[in-house]
């Protein structure tokens, strides 16, 4: 079975200051590439709920909120996570 080609390395809550609560930071499994996802707490499951690619790199920092564990998203968010990911896989495991 084919490694994983990506992992989620940081996750950040604002504690719904924003629309998009939730930062989602990935790391490729070789770790030369980064992407990131910005996500409401509905992990955009909903007709106006909100999931955006924001970037190919990481973005961290105190203005995102809270550093917290992946364990602590919403289930939602983890499984909108783990699309994310079997994506990347099918996109760079062809």
């Amino acid at each position: 079975m084919p490694l994983r080609s990506c992992e989620v390395s940081s996750v950040y809550d604002n504690g719904g200051e924003t629309f998009d609560r939730f930062t989602v930071n990935f790391t490729a499994a070789n770790g030369n590439r980064h992407f990131s996802y910005s996500m409401d707490e509905d992990g955009g499951k909903r007709a106006n709920g909100f999931c955006q690619y924001i970037g190919a790199e990481h973005y961290e920092g105190a203005h995102l909120g809270q550093r917290i564990a992946f364990c602590q998203l919403p289930e939602n968010v983890r499984k909108k996570c783990e699309r994310i990911c079997a994506q990347d896989d099918k996109d760079n495991n062809p």
